[in-house]
């Protein structure tokens, strides 16, 4: 007797067709992804700076560290996790000059080295050496010199480049999203996290906050000048009312005889227009911010007049 042909269940032919797509759909996903994860390499979206989170610091830029972020914007930072690719050494310069802030004076992965602030400065007033962590404080920034007062004696001026939401509390490390201590094991969840769900660049805050004292302090044991540059962001730049609430506050407070306080306002050429965002300066915006603070550091235009005499 001949066999019977096994008919087909109604319905399994498809099932099996839409097992084959699940499966030729998951493999063009994983390709997808791991394309995705080799171009972001590829193109170096993950070559930044890894930050070490510190007690007394909150977080500090790893020291001894330097890359090239997209392979165009080359950033360093060295023994002292100052901004610069030279090891600390004040002795090849009769100035050195700290210059310390927050991202205004980091720049950011946007902007290569040669054209952040310290650079910048340093190009006609040298030596500067930057000092910054995106969103310190200015209790953070006070802190790093408590911690290094061994230096102060060899430096010429400290500059600090503050705005109105310095003067709260310290900073504390709070996200590997805007300030990563390593590489992310996924380019594209990290990626995904930092852009598409806005997390801000802003640290959580302690309840640490007396950055008098610490100002204090720092005056006790060092004897050389300070100049606070006050520097408004986009809104108190057009809003003298707001600028002046938030901002030139403090001026009474901070301003001595060893304290020189300076408004970025009241430069003619500062302008709403050198913003790229609600705070950070474009390009333009940061050189003419160096040209603002070397008109008004005297050991800079002693430089100057020095190399203009015949």
């Amino acid at each position: 007797m001949l066999a019977r042909p096994k008919l087909a269940r109604p319905g399994s032919t498809s099932l099996k067709r839409l097992n084959v797509s699940i499966r030729v759909l998951g493999i063009v996903v994983i390709a997808a992804l791991l394309s995705g994860e080799i171009l972001i390499r590829l193109i170096g979206l993950l070559d930044f700076p890894l930050y070490s989170k510190s007690e007394e610091l909150g977080y500090i830029p790893a020291a001894n560290q330097r890359g090239s972020y997209q392979h165009r914007n080359e950033w360093a930072f060295n023994d002292l996790s100052m901004g610069v690719r030279e090891p600390y050494d004040p002795h090849g310069s009769d100035r050195n000059i700290f210059l310390i802030g927050d991202s205004i004076v980091l720049g950011g992965n946007p902007i290569p080295q040669q054209l952040r602030l310290g650079s910048l400065l340093a190009a006609d007033c040298p030596r500067v050496w930057p000092i910054s962590a995106g969103s310190w404080a200015f209790l953070n920034e006070l802190r790093y010199l408590h911690l290094h007062e061994n230096l102060l004696g060899e430096v010429t001026r400290i500059v600090f480049v503050l705005n109105s939401a310095d003067f709260g509390s310290a900073s504390i490390w709070s996200s590997e999203a805007t300030h990563p201590t390593h590489y992310p094991m996924s380019g594209l969840l990290y990626l995904t996290r930092k852009f598409f769900f806005h997390e801000s660049d802003a640290s959580a805050t302690s309840i640490d906050n007396d950055w008098r004292a610490e100002l204090r302090y720092l005056l006790s044991v060092y004897r050389g000048p300070l100049t606070l540059v006050l520097y408004p962001n986009k809104v108190e730049s057009k809003n003298d009312t707001v600028r002046k609430m938030n901002l030139d506050v403090h001026i009474p407070e901070l301003r001595s005889d060893r304290i020189t306080v300076l408004s970025l306002a009241e430069d003619p050429n500062w302008s709403p227009d050198y913003y790229r965002d609600d705070i950070h300066p474009t390009a333009t915006g940061l050189r003419e911010l160096a040209t603002f603070i070397r008109a008004n550091a005297p050991e800079c235009d002693e430089l100057q007049r020095h190399s203009s005499t015949p």
